[in-house]
């Protein structure tokens, strides 16, 4: 759901005209096992050395965390709002502003790490610290650690590690994407062709593809084929 300044009184205002119908929004998806969560822009750096950009990002994450409500959705990583660490070499800052988080956010947020900034260990290390969740990403690990398979030993033992950050096992989520003219192009493919085999135990995984929908479908038939148990989004 987009609502056009959200993070101002007057879109503000617009979110709570439609709250009736945005609790019913959160109980049909509820009813029919569709699980809600948000990926907030770019511009939410909670590493950042400017209190400015801070303040902001919290902000945004505010708005992000009132919709949640709006829908009825549970204060916990099952609706969760997944980020990156932002700036690098900034772990104690960014655990620091996590642990402060109002209630709302703090308790659905998640870290993801990424290519260039945090690597999955750095942000595995800043999850447990600030006890978050971390949302596992196969293609930016293989892009940081400059590896040519989704299948080395480090992404399995990386998934693992993830894991144990959740408190619910069964509420992981991963994500997927490919590269789009080469293996380790951070820009994603239209559809995913490749997939970690350690992925076949992974209860949720969020697809990150240009051909959003399309490339779900073509993974339920070329990959998911056996694997009921998956979810996929």
């Amino acid at each position: 759901m987009s609502i056009p300044f959200a993070d101002e009184p007057i879109g503000n205002g617009i979110l709570i005209e439609l709250a009736e119908e945005m609790e019913l929004i959160g109980k049909q998806a509820h009813l029919l096992g569709i699980r809600l969560v948000l990926h907030p822009d770019q511009f939410v750096v909670l590493s950042s050395d400017r209190p400015k950009v801070i303040e902001n990002s919290i902000k945004i994450l505010k708005t992000h965390a009132l919709i949640l409500d709006l829908l009825g959705l549970p204060r916990s990583p099952w609706s969760l709002m997944n980020i990156h660490g932002g700036k690098g070499d900034r772990s104690e800052r960014l655990i620091q502003v996590i642990q402060d988080l109002p209630d709302e956010i703090r308790l659905r947020l998640t870290l993801e790490n990424d290519e260039y900034a945090y690597s999955s260990e750095e942000i595995l290390e800043v999850c447990h610290a600030a006890q978050i969740p971390m949302v596992f990403d196969a293609h930016h690990h293989v892009i940081h650690e400059q590896l040519d398979s989704y299948d080395h030993p480090s992404v399995a033992f990386m998934l693992a590690e993830a894991q144990k950050t959740w408190t619910i096992p069964e509420w992981q989520l991963v994500h997927i994407s490919n590269g789009d003219q080469s293996f380790a192009d951070p820009k994603h493919s239209d559809y995913i062709s490749l997939m970690p085999d350690c992925y076949q135990t992974v209860p949720w995984i969020e697809v990150e593809a240009k051909q959003k929908e399309l490339a779900i479908a073509q993974l339920r038939t070329n990959w998911l084929d056996s694997r009921s148990n998956k979810m996929l989004k």
